[in-house]
């Protein structure tokens, strides 16, 4: 009895000293300087993590991190299998070109700007397709989802859409439609853009057809002689009042000598009667004599107003009829040349009507296929093809799904792991008596 309380004493004593020495290394809390002077106490680094006690949470928590695993299978396995298979439906429609006249040319100009083309297919065309087609068979609008696109730097619109086989003959039907409502819109422009240069095609075959009929060739030679005759016939005219001015004008030459002859003869009564009246008043003596003397000299004084007339007739009207004449003869031959320019050219008209005329087909020719050119080159909207199904399903396959879960689980698993070692720490400290955490 003795040696086992002596053995029990013993344990004590060692339990107590052991504690004291350990006592010695740890400072206490009401102790900052330590147990003596110039103490200082060991610092271990508290951010370090081990890779075994890493390794050992995980392997504590095992059958929860294959639990959760398992569960994030299965759930991406149902996921796969319940998740409907989609397929990509597309159709890609050409927008159409007109020409510009830039005034050095034509150049090919597209009917809308691609920005134009998809701002109405995407804010108005798909929208009320979907619409119309939702109603008309009684679906929901909202399940029908369409896109439109512009491949970099090209003029090609691709309308395209997701979905399931099941409504792959929705989908066709309604990216058809919003396709066709494109090629619609931009068909009035083309149309009035076709119908214009038609127009000129026309005009163009018109003038074309006149040139090469020989009939208008023997026309225009006709008109041409008319002109001709016509200028010369005016021609004739005017030389014609150029011959009689003319005449007119050496008549008075005749009329000077007609006039200087009247005022000769004049001149010679007037000396006669000067002679008699003078002879009478020297010799009046009776009123016979008187009367006499005053017929006489009312006969010098007509005379006299005679001479006068015919004087300025002679030195002034007739002058002034010369250059009156001589004016209307100058102008008549000016006339007469400008007749004489005309016919000229008119006979080289002529003589040029036929090469004109080759000149003025070959010139409609070339200018009907330029016309041809251009309508062939007026390029309508439309659809390269038919709305088509891909050939692979879009979005994510089946397997990367479930693999993707899989390494969801595996991520929330290590999670969870860490998460259940943190509570049971959490647990096992509440656990701990107020005692035990003391200081010796």
């Amino acid at each position: 009895m003795s040696s086992r309380v002596h053995i029990e004493r013993r344990k004590n004593n060692d339990r107590r000293s052991g504690a004291e020495r350990r006592s010695n290394f740890i400072p206490r809390a009401d102790s900052p300087a330590g147990p003596y002077p110039g103490f200082t106490a060991p610092s271990f680094p508290d951010d370090e993590i081990s890779l075994v006690d890493i390794w050992l949470v995980l392997w504590r928590h095992k059958r929860l991190i294959v639990t959760v695993v398992a569960a994030a299978l299965v759930a991406g396995v149902a996921l796969a299998l319940v998740k409907p298979t989609k397929y990509r439906y597309a159709a890609t429609v050409e927008i159409g070109t007109t020409l510009l006249d830039t005034g050095h040319g034509f150049e090919t100009h597209l009917i809308d700007s691609p920005d134009t083309a998809l701002a109405k297919v995407q804010q108005s065309f798909i929208p009320a397709v979907i619409q119309k087609y939702a109603a008309q068979h009684d679906l929901d609008a909202n399940k029908f989802k369409l896109d439109a696109t512009i491949p970099a730097k090209s003029q090609l619109l691709v309308i395209s859409g997701k979905g399931t086989e099941e409504q792959g003959s929705a989908y066709r039907t309604i990216i058809a439609q919003v396709a066709n409502d494109l090629v619609t819109d931009h068909e009035h422009i083309m149309q009035a853009e076709r119908a214009r240069y038609e127009a000129k095609l026309v005009r163009a075959k018109t003038v074309l057809e006149r040139l090469q009929d020989p009939t208008n060739l023997k026309l225009q030679k006709l008109d041409v002689e008319q002109a001709i005759k016509q200028q010369q016939d005016k021609m004739d005219d005017v030389t014609a009042r150029i011959a009689f001015l003319k005449t007119k004008y050496q008549r008075l030459d005749d009329s000077d000598r007609i006039i200087k002859a009247q005022i000769k003869q004049i001149e010679h009564e007037l000396a006669a009667n000067g002679a008699s009246q003078h002879k009478a008043l020297t010799s009046a003596s009776n009123e016979a004599t008187a009367l006499t003397t005053l017929m006489v000299s009312n006969e010098v004084l007509q005379s006299r107003h005679r001479l006068a007339d015919l004087q300025e007739r002679l030195q002034v009207n007739q002058p002034n009829l010369r250059r009156q004449l001589l004016d209307q003869i100058d102008s008549l031959h000016r006339e007469r040349e400008v007749h004489h320019q005309k016919i000229a050219a008119l006979r080289d008209k002529l003589k040029k009507i036929a090469s004109d005329n080759q000149r003025d087909v070959a010139v409609q020719t070339q200018n009907v296929s330029e016309l041809k050119s251009r309508i062939a080159s007026l390029r309508e909207t439309h659809a390269l093809n038919k709305p088509m199904r891909s050939v692979n399903p879009v979005g994510i396959g089946r397997k990367v799904l479930v693999l993707l879960f899989g390494f969801l689980g595996v991520m929330l698993a290590v999670f969870a792991a860490f998460v259940a070692e943190s509570i049971g720490n959490a647990r096992r400290q509440m656990h701990i008596s107020p005692r035990q955490l003391e200081p010796a």
